[in-house]
This record gives structure tokens, C-alpha cells and sequence, in this order.
């Protein structure tokens, strides 16, 4: 594995990714607030086509404005885009960088890292596909389209304009539609689930971006690096996904090789694994936030053992963050099964991360089967 020092630069690094995503998320909501103010004042200078009896004139006026906020927009979304992908262009060569540097200033011997070129390292970021292994639908995600997705809605507010013209709404009600009320602090409009998608987007982009690259400068130098460590957040709110596959190595020369993002908004992370360096030999940590919740005591908050992983962490856990993060249920089974750690990680999901439903848990483990059996609340799950 890695020194503690270098554990400790990267996973800080992760957090400064986060800060990325935060600012230029920040940037995002600042062009969006801008363009619902565009496309409440542009409503109000057509205000007299709404609401009447439907013209050959005021048609005109319509296709005029829908030509207009069309266009308008589709320049505002066109911004956004542009400034994706020249943040996450600088974000996955910065990256690269900074863990190439890192590895070198604490290997021991006279082994230099080898930083793949920015176009291969953006070759690595466009080319490979995000996959979620949870959503069956639609399990591999193109990057691109992915970033490019929320300029989709320039024909939704315009189709909503439209529609709201026809059915003769008041130019009032259309921009509540568009732009939200007030009286919900105007995040009941169509431009505050652009925010909200836009956040999604920006921050599962900027762990593929900096996974994709870490994952190209590993390949670069199999000399050096043998394979990553896969490091989740240790929280109430780490999927389950995450949960089973925190702490897991795998090897460059794996059939098999799963990377973060598991999950839109995924946290998780990778380190790589250093030839000649075990992470039982260092003193590295990692962060455990098990926060208080309601009437439920707070767990863990700190620092602990970076050779710990998530479920032996949420074993030392109050009952309650257990249920938290698990669910009552499993969160019984956690604590009552005669389950070790493991075996219960690999009855919380299948071989891909998916989560497993009860009586598929119980299917996959007698422990768990034998418990379940045991409780009247418990059984009537099994029949699932």
C-alpha cells in the first residue's frame, strides 16, 4: 500500500476534488439564476399573448418568442457545457499530477512516475463509459452525453411555453412553471431541477474525471503500482455498493477491474497499491463521521485505522447508526446473525454490488436463514 503520508495526500486530495465540484457547481447556479431572471422578464414583455383567445397574431408573437428563449438558451446551456469540459479537461491532467507526485516523493528508491500526456489521460476520461452496476435500465453511461444532458432543457422550458400558451395559462402561472414561486423560494420551477441536475452531473463527473485519470497513470506505471485500493466515505449515507466493496484491492492484471462512480453522487475513491509497501506497515487513517441523527447518539467521529473498512467500523457502531445505514432490518441481522463482517458483506449484495433483498440475503447465507426463521417479525420476509 502507502505510506501514512501518502494516504493522508491523497484522500485530502479527494477533498479538494469534492471542492471542485462545490465551486464549480456554485458557478453553475450563478449562470441559472441569471437565465431565470432573463426568462421571467422576457415572459412579462409578451404577457398579453397568454391567457386570450388564440390569433393568427398572437401565434406569430409565440413562435417569435419560442424562437427567442430557444435560442437564448440553448447559448446559456452551451456556456455550462463549455465550462464542464474545460474544468474537467484541466481537473483530470491537475490530478494525474498531483498523485504522480505524491508516489514520487515517497518512494524510497530511484523509480520516477511516468504522467501519461493530457490527451491520453482525456482519451481515458471521454472514451470509457461510467457504469452503475444498480441501474439495470441503463448500467453504462456515455461521459460526454452525460455532461451535455441539461442542455435538453432549453426544448423543455420552450415546450412548456408553448403548451402553457395553448392551454391558456397566465403569463403568472407560466413563469411559477418555469422559474418557481416564491413562496417556495422558488425551487418548485423547472430551473431549480436544472440545479439539482446539474450538481448530480457535476459531481459523478468529477469522480469519473479523477478516477479515469489515476486509473491511466496506474496502467502507465506497472512497475511501480501493482493495483488500487478502493476507499469509500464511512458514513450513514455510503450506499451499499460502496459498503461491500470498501478496503477491496484489485490488481492491474484483474479480468475484472470496478471503478467509482458505482452511483450518481458516488464518493468513493481510489489509492494505489505500491510495490513493496503493505498498508498494515504504516500508521495511515481514514475518516469516520458517524454524526448524531435525531434521537439516535452519535458512533464514531474521527480518525481510525486506514486498514479498516467500512463494515468493521459500522460494527463498533450504536445500534441505531447501524439502522441508519443499514436499515432496521439488516441492521438486526448485522448485530444478532452470529455473522462475521465478511460473511455478512457478502451476503449484503451479488457479485456486482447490486443489494440483495431479504430472502435472497437469507437464500445466500444460513446464518442469516436460521435467524430469520427464529423471529415471527422476521420470516414472513422470507417468501419475498
Amino acid at each position: 500500500m502507502l505510506s501514512a503520508d501518502l494516504f493522508t495526500a491523497i484522500t485530502n486530495k479527494t477533498i479538494l476534488n469534492q471542492r471542485f465540484a462545490t465551486d464549480l457547481n456554485e458557478q453553475t447556479n450563478a449562470i441559472l439564476s441569471d437565465m431565470a431572471k432573463w426568462i421571467r422578464i422576457t415572459l412579462y414583455d409578451y404577457e398579453s399573448i397568454f391567457g386570450e383567445t388564440i390569433t393568427p397574431a398572437r401565434k406569430k408573437r409565440l413562435d417569435k418568442l419560442l424562437a427567442t428563449v430557444t435560442g437564448k438558451l440553448d447559448e446559456i446551456y452551451q456556456d455550462i457545457d463549455d465550462l464542464y469540459i474545460e474544468s474537467f479537461r484541466g481537473l483530470s491532467s491537475e490530478d494525474a499530477n498531483f498523485i504522480a507526485q505524491a508516489i514520487d516523493e515517497d518512494l524510497l528508491d530511484n523509480l520516477v512516475m511516468n504522467v501519461p500526456s493530457d490527451q491520453r489521460l482525456w482519451a481515458a476520461v471521454t472514451q470509457n463509459p461510467l457504469h452503475f452496476p444498480d441501474d439495470v435500465n441503463n448500467p453504462y453511461v456515455d461521459f460526454v452525453k452525460m455532461v451535455k444532458s441539461l442542455g435538453e432543457k432549453s426544448t423543455q422550458i420552450a415546450n412548456t411555453i408553448s403548451a402553457a400558451y395553448f392551454s391558456g395559462q397566465t403569463v403568472q402561472e407560466t413563469v411559477s412553471q418555469i422559474v418557481g414561486t416564491r413562496k417556495a423560494n422558488y425551487r418548485d420551477g423547472m430551473v431549480d431541477k436544472s440545479r439539482r441536475d446539474a450538481e448530480r452531473v457535476v459531481r459523478t463527473a468529477t469522480n469519473h474525471v479523477t478516477t479515469q485519470a489515476r486509473a491511466r497513470l496506474y496502467e502507465d506505471n506497472e512497475d511501480i503500482v501493482y493495483g488500487y485500493r478502493i476507499v469509500a466515505t464511512i458514513d450513514t449515507r455510503t450506499s451499499t455498493i460502496c459498503k461491500t466493496l470498501d478496503g477491496k484491492v484489485v490488481k492491474l492484471t484483474a479480468r475484472v477491474q470496478p471503478l467509482p462512480p458505482f452511483h450518481p453522487n458516488c464518493r468513493t475513491t481510489t489509492v494505489p497499491e505500491i510495490y513493496g509497501q503493505k498498508l498494515s506497515d504504516t500508521a495511515a487513517t481514514r475518516a469516520v463521521n458517524f454524526k448524531a441523527r435525531g434521537d439516535v447518539k452519535a458512533g464514531t467521529v474521527g480518525q481510525v485505522s486506514a486498514q479498516n473498512t467500512y463494515l468493521v467500523e459500522l460494527k463498533k457502531q450504536p445500534a441505531g447508526q447501524q439502522d441508519i445505514a443499514l436499515g432496521p432490518i439488516r441492521g438486526k441481522i448485522f448485530r444478532n446473525a452470529g455473522l462475521t463482517t465478511e460473511e455478512f458483506k457478502k451476503a449484503l449484495a451479488d457479485n456486482m454490488g447490486r443489494p440483495l433483498t431479504l430472502a435472497e440475503m437469507a437464500r445466500q447465507n444460513k446464518k442469516i436463514l436460521e435467524y430469520m426463521r427464529q423471529s415471527k417479525e422476521l420470516s414472513r420476509y422470507l417468501d419475498d
